[in-house]
């Protein structure tokens, strides 16, 4: 019996403890119980009322509704309930965010159109994702991070006064689960299609008198989902994940508050592989090499990957936050927030989505290393001026090494290229980034003016070296070297030996010369705000704000010349925004509208550029100017006891305004009127749920949501051939809670009526174009206990 097997049975031994204490715990809790369901609203608004989320968008605990921003807030029930477990599952929660699945596996946010699609392990996003208020300034640091939490705040629009660089688009606000004055404890346990079996838990309570704990996990396994189109009894996608959390907090004295949240997780996961979905012959017009048969069909299932090198994840993660608060006088506080990530990966994902080596990524080795530091005087809400002053300082060392390997290719085939095999490229990135910042707010009521500006100094530094990884004793000579040994040479009149395994053979741009790409990209920038909320009453608030944010600069990591090494600078965003936040009928009913125009500046795009030599080659490029219009709103309602449902609408009118390039065809165009990638013109969402009593004791629930996106597309000029479909998903989820909720036995379902749809349509860097599926219908059942 494999180790699997032995998880799963293990779970299932568990599952049924877990149900017998559910029986246990209705007998013992009786008629005096009230229902999990129980309403956190005031009594003055009645057990009704939609419940009230506090928010800490301000660095302060605020009631939404008295935020004058965006911001879409899922609290630890909902994600509980409607089984959110996924980066991909949060996207469909939130109205304007999108979720691209990469050829590397890396997770791709575009919000509101804002978006940054690059897989390099150095690449900072659009959309800023944080953990307890400190960074993980890379979005591969983010894969494991949705468990054990108390609530997800989406912050929309651009967020660099608090937040800093790289959160153009806006940000995103993990909130763990804290520890309790009283000892707690739950497990939870799910069981799902291809064998998926989810086990999480957490115990928390005090230690001493002063010092609380909470310890949390998070553990996943099951078998592939994706069928090989070649070998039909293969298969990939395997999930294999295991997290864990543990929360101190101690409180010495009244005035001195200390928390440690200590993360680690490790991910084995396979990452799925591509539907090859067009042959475009870089140095042949038809296939060779067969055979070359693309497997895009409607079956989400259907995908290919070589035999030989099967898809694999080997990444792990290590993080420590210290924050501590200390209240100087009765209305100000210092606030000191450390952080540190520590991460590693060798990973395999499968590059063009055939049983042939055509396009495929070997290996993609790295770490990170990022260590932050703020610090931030603050006032305690004890006056009509709140006033808050910071310094950030943040370190980041990414190192990534990538081999392709396309020896099944074209590239062979071509005389120049005879012999052939793929070429590895690795590159050491230095970030350095100072920071000072100031945000402020008067109270003059009904009026709230608020202003706030952050200054930046971003330095980067990289070392980029495309090289040979193999050993002429072993793997036989390799003619690519020569090739460009050669080249340098005819180019500037020198006899340079050819590189040796593992050393630069890259041609440099402005030497003509082989060896390490080294450049550094210094910057700074002033991030602004300034905005008014109109209180208009007790459950109205209106406001308008004008925001500018930055993403910094940076370079690529990928295999190319020194021409394909150059840097973008950094983009902008300048945002208007105006809205309302409504809350009607005895606070039943919310709604929430906001209309805004983005001057976008700038934007970074992962595209092409001319290579003297090798003509169109991939490239990291700055579009002049683009612009967005949109609208957003947002209802909630809970018309009768027990029934809530809501809907929201995004509408995005993303547009290139200036910019002549090389898009993915290779040709130069002029761009302009062009759709940003990446961005539905309309993303609409809908949920229901509904609770009811069976008994004393016991509470029935019923829940669904629907997703819709429309058509989009992820290159410039919005090709036929690159196109994302718009698809409508649906979610279902049915259960039972036992004695006030210490116990839950929940039936659920995703995309439950097994709609095809496509995430990430991409062109591999040789001979042709693959797209990544959605996951299909899945059904699970899970059972819960706390007490």
């Amino acid at each position: 019996m494999d180790l699997g097997s032995v998880f799963r049975a293990a779970v299932s031994m568990a599952g049924l403890t877990i149900l017998v204490a559910c029986g246990a715990a209705r007998a013992a809790d009786g008629p005096e119980s009230e229902p999990a369901s129980a309403s956190a609203a005031s009594p003055a608004e009645g057990a009704d009322a939609l419940q009230e989320v506090v928010v800490t968008a301000n660095k302060r605990q605020e009631s939404i509704n008295q935020v004058g921003l965006t911001i879409r807030a899922l609290g630890g029930d909902t994600l509980q309930q409607q089984h959110v477990t996924s980066l991909q599952d949060l996207a469909s929660q939130v109205p304007g965010l999108s979720y691209s699945q990469t050829e590397q596996a890396t997770p791709v946010y575009t919000l509101r159109g804002v978006g940054f699609y690059d897989t390099s392990l150095a690449s900072y996003p659009t959309v800023s994702v944080y953990l307890d208020e400190a960074p993980l300034p890379f979005p591969a640091l983010t894969a494991l991070t949705l468990f054990d939490l108390e609530r997800i705040e989406v912050l929309k629009g651009p967020q660099g006064i608090l937040f800093g660089n790289n959160a153009t688009g806006g940000a995103i606000n993990y909130i763990a689960a804290k520890p309790t004055q009283e000892l707690s404890a739950g497990v939870s346990l799910s069981y799902a299609r291809f064998a998926t079996s989810e086990t999480s838990g957490y115990v928390s309570g005090p230690l001493t008198d002063t010092l609380l704990a909470r310890l949390s996990f998070d553990i996943t396994k099951g078998d592939g989902y994706q069928i090989s189109a070649t070998r039909p009894d293969d298969r990939n996608g395997a999930p294999d994940t295991q997290a864990a959390r543990l929360l101190l907090a101690w409180t010495p004295t009244e005035s001195l508050r200390v928390q440690a949240n200590l993360n680690a997780w490790q991910d084995r996961t396979e990452p799925p592989a591509g539907q090859y979905v067009f042959y475009t012959g870089t140095f042949a017009p038809t296939p060779i090499n067969g055979p070359f048969i693309p497997n895009a069909t409607s079956d989400d299932r259907i995908a290919d990957w070589s035999l030989d090198t099967p898809p694999r994840t080997d990444s792990r993660l290590y993080q420590a936050i210290v924050r501590e608060d200390y209240d100087i006088t009765g209305n100000l506080a210092l606030t000191s927030l450390s952080s540190y990530v520590n991460y590693k990966q060798d990973n395999r994902p499968e590059g063009d989505g055939l049983a042939k080596h055509r396009d495929d990524i070997l290996y993609d080795r790295g770490y990170i290393k990022s260590f932050s530091q703020e610090f931030r005087l603050a006032d305690l809400g004890k006056s009509a001026f709140h006033r808050l002053l910071g310094v950030n300082y943040s370190n980041d060392r990414v190192f990534e090494d990538d081999y392709v390997n396309f020896q099944d290719a074209t590239t062979p085939n071509n005389p120049a290229f005879a012999g052939w095999r793929g070429n590895a490229f690795k590159a050491l990135q230095k970030m350095e980034n100072y920071a000072v910042f100031a945000n402020g707010e008067y109270a003059l009521a009904p009026v709230v003016l608020k202003a706030g500006a952050r200054y930046t100094e971003a330095r980067r530094k990289t070392d980029n070296c495309v090289y040979s990884p193999f050993n002429p004793a072993v793997d036989g000579p390799d003619p690519e070297p020569g090739f460009f040994t050669v080249l340098s040479n005819f180019l500037t009149g020198l006899n340079q030996p050819i590189a040796g395994q593992g050393q630069c053979f890259n041609v440099l741009p402005d030497t003509l010369r082989q060896g390490a790409y080294i450049k550094e990209l210094n910057e700074h920038n002033v991030s602004w705000r300034a905005g008014v909320d109109w209180n208009a009453s007790q459950n109205l608030l209106a406001y308008f704000n004008v925001a500018k944010g930055y993403k910094a600069g940076g370079f690529p990591t990928l295999s190319g010349t020194g021409v394909s090494f150059e840097p973008v600078t950094q983009e902008s965003v300048l945002s208007y925004e105006g809205g309302f936040k409504a809350q009607l009928l005895e606070h039943r009913l919310s709604v929430n509208a906001a209309g805004f125009y983005y001057d976008y500046k700038n934007k970074q795009l992962k595209s092409k550029t001319i290579d003297p030599i090798f003509g169109p080659i991939d490239a990291l490029v700055n579009i002049p100017k683009s612009s967005i219009k949109g609208g957003e709103i947002e209802i909630q309602a809970r018309p009768l006891t027990g029934l809530t449902f809501g809907f929201a609408v995004t509408y995005l009118d993303a547009k290139i305004k200036q910019f002549v390039g090389v898009a993915i065809d290779g040709l130069e165009n002029d761009y302009a009127g062009s759709r940003i990638p990446y961005t539905p013109t309309w993303q609409l969402s809908g949920n229901v749920g509904y609770r009811y009593p069976v008994s004393d004791s016991v509470e029935a629930f019923l829940g669904a949501q629907v997703n819709r996106r429309t058509v989009t597309n992820s290159v410039l000029g919005s090709p036929a051939l690159f196109e994302i479909p718009a698809y409508t998903l649906v979610d279902v989820q049915a259960g039972l809670d036992f004695a006030g909720g210490r116990c839950r036995v929940m039936l659920w379902g995703k995309n439950v009526t097994n709609e095809f749809y496509v995430t990430n349509v991409t062109s591999a860097v040789v001979d042709g174009v693959a797209r990544f599926a959605g996951f299909p219908a899945t059904f699970g059942a899970t059972v819960s206990y706390h007490f």
